[in-house]
């Protein structure tokens, strides 16, 4: 008897939740119909009027960052919810939200702000939505880089193992650091060869915090790539191994 109790307990409050997420449902779709349009959210009239309420004349960083994850709710939200068979429905859809989001990239750009994860609509997460500030990026690309973690990106885009492949270069690290010297225009002509030294040794180097592809390096040299729009997995497929 105890036992049936409870299940009738947990079916009642099941039920309640249920109702309460059906009327949310009714609710929502009610708000569609008052604007006379069954996607509003995509129409971009509406989509213009609702983002000169949200953007002041000068919007700050968090401005964009708030406005960007609101959209970007919306259209989950819709896309969640919004069922339909007809393919060219689902076209016109798509194509209008792309304009949408393109619209407040456009103004972000002009403001030197870049929003990234917004690129495709089948994999919108809120949590990945990135607003740069490209001024601060610019600034940090250029001046915030040890020449160690230079070396760690060159190893993460393979461009050291493509060096490698030259039979000059290839067991030859004080020709490699007099190149990449040149090509990078710091430090020193043999600046570089100890890290290219602890690399080729791998565990059998005898100074191995030298080493330029530590966890640590390799972390930041793929935080700063993905700000250039290159994803890990994307170097992955290319170079597995780092």
């Amino acid at each position: 008897m105890t036992s049936t109790k409870i299940s009738d307990n947990k079916a009642n409050e099941l039920l309640e939740v249920h109702k309460k997420l059906e009327l949310a449902c009714v609710d929502y779709f009610n708000e569609v119909e008052e604007v006379n349009d069954l996607y509003p959210a995509c129409r971009f009239e509406l989509f213009e009027d609702w983002l000169d309420q949200k953007l002041t004349k000068e919007p700050t960083l968090e401005d964009f960052k708030k406005t960007a994850s609101d959209y970007i709710k919306t259209v989950i939200d819709f896309r969640t919810f919004f069922v339909t068979n007809d393919v060219k429905i689902e076209k016109e859809i798509n194509a209008r939200l792309k304009i949408n989001i393109r619209a407040i990239q456009n103004i972000a750009s002009e403001k030197d702000i870049t929003i990234k994860g917004v690129e495709n609509l089948d994999k919108l997460e809120v949590e990945k939505i990135e607003v740069i500030n490209d001024s601060e990026e610019r600034n940090y690309l250029s001046s915030g880089l040890s020449l160690k973690l230079k070396l760690t990106l060159l190893y993460k885009l393979g461009i050291i193992d493509h060096l490698r492949t030259f039979d000059s270069l290839k067991n030859n690290d004080r020709a490699l650091s007099r190149l990449l010297h040149v090509i990078l225009e710091e430090g020193k002509p043999d600046t570089l060869q100890p890290y290219l030294s602890a690399e080729r040794s791998g565990k059998k180097s005898l100074v191995p915090q030298n080493n330029p592809l530590s966890s640590k390096l390799r972390e930041e040299a793929v935080q700063i790539l993905e700000r250039t729009d290159l994803t890990n997995d994307e170097i992955k497929k290319y170079y597995p191994n780092l």
